[in-house]
Parts: C-alpha cells; structure tokens; sequence
C-alpha cells in the first residue's frame, strides 16, 4: 500500500451543487428521513459507482486496488468501494450498536477507493503468519486452513466510538483501518523480504497497521503468490549488485575496474525507480526493498 493523492472530484460528486447527480441523490434520502423520521427501507445509492467516477477511481490509483496495490484492470474494473461503509459497520452490530451505516457519505468522493474483489467482498482465504517456516506453510496448504477475510462493512475504530449521526461531525472519529489517501502507508507496514513467501507487517505492532491486514486480508495465499514473483526479480537484481561490490571490495580489482562497478551498482539501484513508481505493481514493497538495499550498497561503498 502506498500514499495516493487525491484528485478533485468529478461534477457528479459535487456535494456544493444542489443539482449534481450525488446531491439530488442524497436529498430523497433525507427528505425521506424528515417526512417519517426513518430512513427509507431501500436507499438508492447509483451515482458513486457512475462511469465518470469508477473511470477517475481507476485513473487515480493506476489501475491497482488501493490496499493490495494488484492490478485491477487484468481482470475486471475493480470495485467502487466505500471506505466507510454505507449501509451498516459489522463491527458496530458485534458491540452490540445500532449503526445505519454512513449512508450520507456513500456519495462523498473522499470516502471512495478502487478495490480489488479479494480484498472489498468477504472471501475465504488462506492467511499466512510473517516468520512462519517452511514446515508450517506446508502443513496449511496441505490442509486448506481457510479464513474469512475482506472489508465488505467492516469498519472497526476506536473505543468502539462511531458517529451514528449524519448531522455529526466524523473527524472526532478514530478509525483502526488505513485510509490510503489520507495516512503514509509505507511508515506503517514493513516486508518480510528473505522467506520463499512475501507477507506483511504492522510497524511495532501498529493496531491500525495490523488490523487492516487482518481484514483485508493482505497476507492471502494468493497476493503473497503474485507478491513473490516480482520479489524474486528483485531478489536477483540485489545478488547482482552484492556480487559486484564484492568484487570491487577484492583487492585484486584495479581502481578503473572498481570505479566502472561503482557506476553500475549505482545505476542499478536507480533502475529500482521504475517498480517503485505509483504506477508500478506493489510499490509499497519495491520502495521498502530498495531503501534495505540502498542501505547495505551504502555500507559496501
């Protein structure tokens, strides 16, 4: 996962004009609301997955989900999903809260992602354990330990303290799952880079860190798979760069030699640029592999 800046949003979802698509939208809810003093059984809500907004959705986040970083677009568009959900919070209901859901924000452009179904919809997945051997992995493939992951209306914050009302203000909220466009990502999780499997981590056990890769399930048997194949290029690229270091370490490599390796170990370090650019596939794990090796090419320099 990493930090995506938000762009402006799009004429349907303008809020400040009563006469866009969201607005009309959300006023026959209220309007409901004040004639009966109920919400409407069947809310409509249309407007927030329109073509113009999935299509900004996908442009925004480079056709990758906002939380696994996999790309969308191999398969299918991905999911317009809500990040606070809007039509009931899972949690809530288990600590026995009568929540509605965000209903009044299901329009609301700041409160969108692009998801991938794995990670949007309840699946059951195989989860894998960071430092986990190889005889463990083993015995859970073999015996198909499933779990249910994805957010779907899970939504979990803080002392249990949700805002309920849609007159309330929510940023008094504290919500124990990463919003990709508002938190820094890449300070709270952190890579398993040397097992045969790729998982993630919450930094010091970070409760907003490890709950979302709990309910997303981020450490799926699948994801760790697709994960894994572009490590191991990573994984060579980086013997690469130590085998020549070594060699310019040797003191039977003349001084033109060594400088020649310099400036290719260098370059070889700015080439992971291009997978730990936004556009890149699982760039959240490239920007924290290149900073490990960046470190061990800066001791061997």
């Amino acid at each position: 996962m990493i930090k995506v800046d938000r762009e402006p949003a799009p004429p349907a979802l303008d809020l400040t004009d009563p006469h866009s698509a969201a607005s009309l939208e959300l006023q026959v809810i209220r309007d409901h609301l004040d004639a009966h003093n109920t919400l409407p059984e069947k809310k409509k809500f249309d407007v927030y997955s329109s073509p113009p907004v999935k299509a900004l959705l996908i442009s925004m986040f480079k056709g990758k989900c906002a939380y696994c970083e996999i790309f969308t677009s191999a398969g299918f568009d991905g999911d317009v999903e809500h990040y606070r959900p809007k039509g009931g919070v899972t949690d809530a209901d288990l600590a026995r809260i009568e929540h509605p859901g965000y209903w009044w924000l299901a329009m609301v452009w700041t409160n969108l992602v692009l998801s991938c179904q794995h990670c949007n919809q309840s699946r059951r997945q195989l989860i894998h354990t960071p430092g986990q051997d190889e005889a463990t992995i083993a015995r859970e493939l073999a015996e198909n330990r499933l779990r249910t992951t994805g957010k779907k209306n899970r939504f979990p914050v803080e002392n249990n303290s949700w805002v309920v009302d849609h007159q309330a203000d929510i940023s008094g909220e504290a919500p124990l799952l990463v919003d990709p466009t508002v938190d820094e990502p890449e300070t709270l999780f952190e890579w398993e880079f040397e097992r045969s499997i790729s998982t993630v981590k919450a930094v010091g056990d970070n409760p907003r860190a490890a709950q979302t890769i709990e309910i997303l399930g981020l450490n799926r048997r699948g994801l760790t798979e697709a994960r894994v194949a572009v490590l191991d290029l990573f994984r060579a690229r980086r013997r690469t760069i130590l085998n020549r270091l070594n060699e310019i370490a040797d003191p039977n490599t003349d001084d033109v030699r060594a400088d020649t390796l310099r400036d290719v170990v260098l370059q070889d370090l700015d080439d992971f640029n291009v997978s730990c650019a936004a556009n890149s596939q699982f760039a959240g794990m490239a920007r924290a592999f290149r900073s490990k090796l960046a470190t061990e090419v800066a001791q061997m320099l």
